[in-house]
């Protein structure tokens, strides 16, 4: 048995899977247009680099916290089924498919909380994701983070810690990722792979030797 960690938006889904959330929700009229342009300023410095993400994750569950959890997850899973499931790549499902016929534990690990993250892994028939962890009091999210974001070198620290207290090993662990944002859990990998990777990520000397796939 290997391990496989898999990025999510980008990787598995082409797209981003707040986006893809958000734009819906305002379709709905539960997220207004000021929202919708807040969530495109997070995008722009995102893009720049200059992203807080202790910050976005906790403004991307402010629509939810008047929601019980009952209710937020018939929302997202009815959400994720119309809109995100027709986004997820079918490279990245028959990859998945082959960990999973090899007895490999596939893991997502993406930044995305993981109210939204756990109807993608069921969707997937994945049991096993890292996410950005929410607080949930009296069935109601609270809009804090309870972990450190799975971000950049966060995802890899991530890693760590969920497998601290198990035996397990990483030899011929695989590693799937888009962005640069990735790169520190490749790296962590005994097998990388870049998958449909953007321009900064193929300019990154600490990646040229791995291989570029694609997953559409």
């Amino acid at each position: 048995m290997a391990f496989a960690f898999f990025d999510m938006d980008g990787t598995i889904i082409d797209g981003d899977s707040n986006d893809i959330t958000y734009y819906e929700l305002n379709r709905m009229r539960i997220v207004d247009d000021v929202f919708i342009q807040k969530l495109n300023n997070y995008e722009d410095m995102f893009y720049k680099g200059i992203l807080d993400i202790n910050e976005f994750v906790e403004f991307a569950s402010t629509p939810f916290i008047k929601y019980s959890m009952d209710e937020l997850d018939d929302l997202l899973g009815a959400i994720v089924k119309r809109c995100i499931v027709p986004k997820i790549k079918k490279g990245a499902r028959d990859r998945i498919e082959y960990h999973t016929s090899n007895n490999d534990r596939v893991f997502i690990v993406t930044a995305t909380n993981d109210y939204l993250v756990k109807h993608i892994a069921k969707a997937l028939d994945i049991e096993d994701f890292i996410a950005s962890s929410m607080e949930v009091k009296n069935n109601h999210l609270t809009g804090k983070k309870l972990s450190e974001v799975p971000f950049k070198e966060g995802k890899v620290r991530r890693i760590r810690e969920y497998l601290k207290d198990k035996e397990y090993s990483l030899d011929g662990s695989y590693g799937y990722g888009d962005s640069v944002n990735d790169i520190e859990m490749l790296l962590m990998c005994e097998h990388g792979f870049l998958v449909d990777p953007n321009e900064n990520m193929l300019k990154d000397p600490r990646v040229r030797s791995m291989e570029v796939i694609s997953f559409k």
